[in-house]
């Protein structure tokens, strides 16, 4: 009797992983939310650019994407590596040494001379004093005699007090091959030079997708003394890059929070909306390069300018990017292939191809996506699976393995 049982239960115990199994393999297709049909390949590896209605559906993670090809007789896994299109900045030091510094009665002089007659374009300069508003021109010479000027009216700026602290004396310019370099300050107080730093800047650019703003709200609390700007996308998209316009003339400085919605709740006020600092700068005059920092997937972005006791900036046209993604395929078989999408739950993939880089073609073949189709069987044609929680699975298992326990146990006690 007690053999009998335990067969039973043993029996069971095999039938509920079988089940488990095939729900599970199941949800390898089933659980995806869309598809989208792609190009018939014609080589082994080939790029899919994503686009939006895509990454929104896939972000945070971007783990609940697989490509899926079907033959008449066989379902593939097609394996992929994710690829961010970002920038890549490559700064290499050049070795320089000061030659003098002098003044006349038109403003001060500091040359510099690179140790290798090498191409250049930034120059980084520091001095000891805190607080300065100086237009310099920068200059270069094969043999100090002939100058060909590299800049000329620019600003250079440090502001130090109780509210901020800001400095911009970054010097870039094209690509320079001299000897000698001669920065030109034009300032009554003597600039109490302390070091700098000669770089030679290589620059991959990346590849940005633009993203419209549905809505676009802009007020001033007077009494915070602040411009609240939010951006609304009516989707989730990627950003990384956030360019504001100011239509004012008149020189400023205003420290800025940008901010990035993450959740929201309905109180009993209405909808609630919770945002995170993303990055805190300064919006200014001098230096009016966009924003850039790590890319946040959201919907909606809060951006704050302060304007302590300043009036209101007008601001102009507001442009948001965020780096485009792509994926990088291998197609071994012919089949039709599928890009399924929308898996909330989906893991991380682990491919092979990860680990062999180096041995991906530099140059792809783009592979279009078609239409999108949304995934919603009919009553009909839905097969429910045994259990739909998976939760209630494991509990199951984990009771038939408590019972085979016990029963082992009583089967070894009486023997």
């Amino acid at each position: 009797m007690i053999t009998y049982s335990f067969m039973i239960l043993k029996n069971t115990f095999w039938l509920i992983l079988l089940c488990c199994f095939c729900q599970c393999i199941s949800a390898q297709i089933d659980d995806f939310q869309y598809k989208k049909s792609l190009q018939t390949p014609s080589e082994t590896w080939h790029s899919i650019l994503l686009p939006n209605d895509i990454l929104a559906t896939s972000a945070p993670t971007m783990n609940g994407m697989r490509i899926f090809g079907f033959t008449a007789t066989d379902t593939l896994e097609a394996p992929y590596i994710l690829n961010q299109l970002s920038e890549d900045i490559k700064t290499k030091k050049v070795n320089f040494k000061i030659l003098n510094q002098s003044k006349n009665s038109s403003g001060h002089f500091i040359t510099f001379k690179v140790s290798k007659k090498v191409p250049i374009n930034q120059i980084l300069v520091n001095f000891k004093n805190k607080n300065f508003d100086w237009k310099v021109k920068l200059e270069g010479s094969q043999n100090q005699r002939n100058w060909f000027t590299l800049l000329e009216d620019y600003r250079i700026l440090s502001i130090i007090n109780n509210q901020t602290n800001y400095q911009f004396t970054e010097l870039n310019f094209s690509n320079a091959q001299y000897h000698y370099y001669r920065l030109w300050i034009d300032s009554k107080d003597i600039p109490k030079f302390q070091k700098a730093y000669v770089n030679q800047l290589e620059k991959i650019e990346g590849q940005y997708i633009n993203h419209p703003i549905s809505k676009q709200d802009i007020t001033v609390n007077k009494e915070k003394k602040e411009t609240i700007i939010n951006l609304d996308f009516g989707a989730i998209v990627p950003v990384n890059y956030l360019n504001i316009d100011v239509n004012d003339k008149i020189d400023f400085y205003r420290k800025i929070n940008i901010q990035y919605l993450i959740d929201s709740a309905e109180t009993s006020k209405g909808l609630r909306y919770v945002y995170r600092t993303q990055r805190i700068s300064t919006l200014n005059s001098i230096d009016k390069t966009p924003f850039k920092f790590s890319t946040v997937f959201t919907r909606k972005l809060k951006i704050s300018i302060k304007n302590y006791d300043n009036q209101a900036l007008d601001i102009g046209a507001i442009e948001v990017k965020g780096f485009a993604y792509e994926l990088i395929a291998r197609l071994l078989q012919e089949a039709d292939y599928f890009l399924y999408y929308g898996n909330k739950d989906a893991k991380s993939p682990q491919y092979d191809i990860t680990h062999f880089k180096d041995k991906i073609p530099s140059k792809l073949k783009p592979l279009e996506l078609g239409e999108t189709t949304e995934l919603k069987p009919t009553k009909s044609d839905e097969i429910n699976p045994l259990f739909k929680n998976k939760i209630w699975l494991w509990v199951i298992m984990g009771l038939i393995i408590l019972l085979l326990g016990w029963f082992s146990l009583k089967m070894m006690k009486e023997a």
